[in-house]
Order: C-alpha cells, then sequence, then structure tokens
C-alpha cells in the first residue's frame, strides 16, 4: 500500500478524497518526519458536528452547538439569539394572548427549523473543507520548508 493510499485511508470521513488527490504526488513523497507531524494536525469529525446539530435540535427544541464546533461562532451566536428570541416570543405571546403575534412567532419557528435543516448539511461539508484547507496549508508549508533547506 503506497503512502497516498495510507493516508487516504486515515482521512476517510473526514475530508473528500476526490479532492486530496490533485496532492497526491505531494503526499507519495512526504518523509516520515512530515507524515509523524501531519499525525498531530487537529481535525475534526463531521460525524461530531452531525451530531451537536441534530440531537440538541430535538432535546432544546432548534437549539443547536454544530456552529460551534465548526468554529464560525457569528452564525452560532446568531442561531443561538434567533432561538432565545423565538421562545421569549412564545412567552409574551402566551401571556398576552396575543394571536396575531402568533403569526410571527410561528414564522420564526419554521425559519430556524429551515435553517437547522441546511445547517445539518452545510456544517457537515463545511467541516470536510476546513479539514482539507488544514491538509493543503500543512503540505504547502512542508514543500516550502524542503525548499528553503535545499537552498
Amino acid at each position: 500500500m503506497n503512502r497516498f493510499q495510507t493516508f487516504s485511508l486515515a482521512m476517510e470521513g473526514k475530508v473528500n478524497i476526490e479532492l486530496l488527490a490533485a496532492y497526491k504526488d505531494k503526499i507519495e513523497t512526504l518523509s516520515d518526519e512530515t507524515l509523524f507531524r501531519f499525525c498531530y494536525l487537529e481535525l475534526k469529525n463531521p460525524i461530531i458536528g452531525l451530531i451537536l446539530g441534530v440531537v440538541p435540535a430535538f432535546i432544546l427544541s432548534g437549539l443547536t452547538f454544530d456552529r460551534f464546533y465548526k468554529g464560525d461562532m457569528g452564525l452560532g451566536f446568531a442561531k443561538m439569539a434567533m432561538w432565545a428570541f423565538i421562545f421569549i416570543g412564545l412567552l409574551i405571546v402566551g401571556f398576552f394572548d396575543s394571536s396575531s403575534m402568533l403569526v410571527v412567532w410561528i414564522f420564526n419557528i419554521v425559519a430556524l427549523f429551515i435553517w437547522n435543516i441546511l445547517d445539518f448539511f452545510l456544517v457537515w461539508q463545511g467541516i470536510k473543507n476546513d479539514n482539507l484547507a488544514k491538509i493543503i496549508q500543512f503540505l504547502e508549508q512542508d514543500n516550502e520548508n524542503f525548499i528553503s533547506n535545499k537552498q
């Protein structure tokens, strides 16, 4: 088994292997030391991102933590703020019995539901793309180090 196949097996599920194939030549020429350093590269698992999206969405009625795991803090806080806005609003609507405001809150609940469904897929792919970017950066840094050591 060559280095690329071994590398691909190790990255199975964490990156799109088809996109990694463009770097096959670089991976084949990696030294053992570089492969050892690669083992310490912090890559995120898309399955954990999916779990942090799906499980809390059902338990906490739409509140998810997948964006925080991916590193998109802004979108994570926006989703959390929307969730808080919806549930505080529903408490107010229930307290004042305002049927006209209920339509607004139902619209917001549907919007949050759609956002969560889309995020299940977007976060999954986003984590894979982020991992690929880290691997490419690692490979390019190693190539620069190799060239500077040769000179």
